[in-house]
């Protein structure tokens, strides 16, 4: 029976061989079927991709249970898994680009309230932390803390140069939803990302704006969005236009796919949209990056894509796909740590306590950087010593903040001080 059952397997791998083997690949370049190529491909309906690729996941399952199957014949599965998932995004965003303009247009939609019993509800979903901010550009990363649901409201404080000193608590207002730590007036220095609603003559509107140096009390808006009520937008904060010290602000509707952003800290007269459609569940956005691949030349938006595919899209609609994440591992970090001119992604193990890296952003450069201790939650990235190299933000069991010099598990430097869960880090 068992023998049987290896055979009609093994019989599968080989159609599924056949099949990878259509695929063009270049004498020495990645395939362009390869999960981290952005190359066209023959378009399929969208249906008949599904169901393929649900089949080739069950295979894939069978296959790796069963003994004597080799790491190629699993490889050439993954192969056109990753193929499949590529081709139905690409035939995705090969719709009307007009209709998904007019969708995504600014004055459309609104965010919905955070639920108020969600401990990270005012911070959208997507990576905890990336690059950790300088909030006096002296060089050394500091770190924002945010607790929504203190005795007397909500509270900010500032874990100054990684050295043991927290600054004073301030009190923002509860409206305030919290999007994250950027430079957005060229000083060199992070300043603290926000929006809120407003009343008006008009109607409701989101403000959009920013505390100078982490300081709400220097308080500069960047723009006003009318919105009708019923349809909901997350917010975001990244690099998406390579000007240097300049951040944009990334707007995304995950009921009504639609995604774009305001350029260089421009407000809404300077919506730029990006083509595409991306719906929830399928879609999340993780953050902003410059990966290696296709798309690599430029700032792009990181995706995580049906559960396991990450993948990202430049401003102009170009998507590459990364990677697949095996099950329990989730990103949980983005930063400069292999010095190659590309962002890198930090992933996490919380079962296994296991660390590993993707050199680029890419799946196929996956490093092993070795376990923390259990019950330790990997928080971000930054250079917590001014050395020059990023730094992994870490919190301990026990609440205990610090880092690992050069993400070097085997050395973690303590803060001096202890933050416990319901404390967020703002990224």
């Amino acid at each position: 029976m068992k023998r049987h059952r290896f055979k009609r397997l093994c019989g599968l791998a080989a159609g599924i061989f056949l099949l990878a083997a259509s695929i063009p690949f270049a004498a020495s370049a990645q395939s362009a079927a390869s999960p981290d190529s952005g190359t066209p491909a023959p378009r399929r309906t969208a249906r008949p991709q599904a169901s393929e690729n649900g089949d080739l996941n069950a295979l894939l399952r069978a296959l790796e249970k069963t003994p004597g199957v080799s790491e190629v014949e699993l490889d050439l599965v993954r192969r056109r898994i990753a193929d499949l998932d590529r081709r139905r995004i690409e035939q995705m965003q090969g719709q009307d680009q007009q209709g998904n303009a007019a969708k995504s247009a600014p004055g459309s939609r609104m965010p919905k309230e955070p639920a108020a019993t969600d401990p990270r509800g005012a911070i959208p979903g997507g990576l905890k932390a990336s690059r950790g901010g300088d909030l006096h550009y002296n060089g050394i990363s500091d770190t924002i803390y945010y607790k929504p649901d203190g005795p007397d409201g909500p509270v900010l404080e500032y874990g100054l140069d990684g050295d043991g000193e927290l600054e004073e608590q301030e009190r923002p207002d509860p409206a305030l939803h919290f999007v994250g730590g950027h430079d957005m007036n060229h000083d060199h220095r992070v300043d603290l990302v926000a929006w809120r609603f407003v009343e008006g003559d008009s109607g409701r509107s989101i403000e959009v704006g920013y505390g100078e140096s982490g300081k709400l009390d220097k308080w500069h808006v960047i723009g006003v969005l009318g919105v009708p009520e019923g349809v909901s937008w997350d917010l975001y904060c990244g690099n998406l236009t390579g000007h240097a010290w300049l951040n944009s602000i990334l707007w995304h509707s995950p009921d009504l796919g639609a995604l774009g952003y305001w350029p260089d800290g421009k407000g809404v007269d300077s919506w730029v949209s990006i083509p595409g459609e991306y719906k929830a569940p399928e879609w999340k956005v993780l953050g902003v990056g410059r990966f290696a691949g296709s798309a690599g030349a430029q700032a792009s938006v990181l995706f995580q894509y049906r559960e396991n595919t990450i993948g990202s899209v430049t401003p102009d609609g170009k998507f590459s796909v990364l990677g697949r994440l095996d099950d329990g591992w989730e990103i949980a970090a983005v930063g400069a740590f292999s010095n190659t001119g590309y962002t890198d992604l930090i992933l996490f193990n919380p079962k296994m306590n296991q660390v590993g890296m993707w050199e680029g952003g890419l799946s196929r450069n996956w490093t092993s950087l070795g376990f923390v201790e259990a019950g330790t939650v990997i928080e971000g990235a930054g250079d917590y010593d001014g050395d020059g190299p990023i730094d992994l933000l870490a919190r301990k069991a026990d609440g205990t903040m610090g880092c690992y010099p050069k993400a070097d598990l085997s050395k973690f430097r303590s803060f001096g001080y202890s933050k416990d869960p319901s404390w967020v880090v703002i990224p």
